[in-house]
């Protein structure tokens, strides 16, 4: 008998499943948009860190444009004197790149120890006497709009000559402005830098932002007279809100006396 019972419960079973496939459920079948149930969604801003800051290894120090015209600096590298942990060594060879030292690493500026950027682009040589050279001296001091200064590991924002930090220049871009900078002082030093930038009016949305600097040095020891001139201009063109084209020209001469005779560049 309990086998017959057993058989009688599943055909109960089996007959009770069929049914309830039968039975019409409402069903909503995903991914489609009907005018019942569209969401229009409004703009939506995500704001963040992907590592917080406490945790990261590495800080930044910014100088802006306004702290940079008050030092009335005539050497870009000269900045690096204005962040704290970072010691420059000034070879006092004109136009040769003073080196500086960040976080334990003293090849920076004429080695592989920190990348140096401007607009973007890097600065440091792979090929030249020491990899991973960088001359600041091509950069304008009345040109720059902001200095940021990572100190500790960055390659992975940076890539390659980041193992101490980076230094990241942002030269002046758009806007109206007229800067002149005249300095005199000891041993015949003169100098002279200029700024622009303004809309062109052959074109409603062509700007050009230029710059130069003119400097001259006796020195205070024998054999250290140093002359540089430096021009630099940036043409942009708006071509949408959010989309524009541009093209940068640097340009560096200078001539300086060492004690065993001249050098030109």
């Amino acid at each position: 008998m309990d086998w017959r019972r057993e058989k009688v419960n599943k055909i109960f079973i089996n007959i009770c499943m069929i049914t309830l496939l039968m039975i019409p459920f409402p069903v909503e079948v995903l991914g489609e948009e009907t005018d019942d149930n569209f969401i229009e969604l409004h703009e939506i801003t995500v704001k963040g860190e992907a590592t917080p800051y406490f945790l990261n290894a590495g800080t930044v120090n910014t100088l802006t444009s306004d702290k940079i015209e008050d030092l009335n600096i005539n050497r870009t590298s000269d900045l690096l004197k204005s962040i704290p942990g970072v010691s420059i060594g000034n070879y006092n060879q004109g136009g040769v790149a003073n080196s500086f030292s960040m976080r334990g690493f003293r090849s920076c500026g004429h080695g592989g120890d920190a990348a140096v950027y401007i607009d973007g682009i890097p600065l440091n040589e792979g090929e030249s006497h020491a990899d991973g050279y960088a001359d600041m001296n091509v950069i304008i001091p009345l040109e720059i709009s902001r200095l940021d200064v990572y100190k500790g590991p960055s390659s992975v924002l940076y890539g390659n000559f980041a193992r101490a930090g980076t230094l990241s220049f942002h030269t002046k871009k758009r806007g109206t402005y007229d800067l002149l900078h005249f300095k005199y002082g000891s041993y015949e030093t003169t100098d002279i830098q200029g700024a622009y930038g303004g809309k062109l009016d052959i074109g409603s949305d062509l700007f050009n932002n230029s710059a130069f600097q003119f400097y001259m040095t006796d020195g205070y020891q024998e054999n250290s007279r140093w002359l540089k001139g430096n021009f630099s201009t940036r043409f942009s063109y708006d071509i949408s809100d959010k989309l524009d084209a541009a093209v940068s020209w640097f340009g560096l001469g200078c001539t300086w006396l060492y004690s065993q005779g001249t050098i030109r560049r």
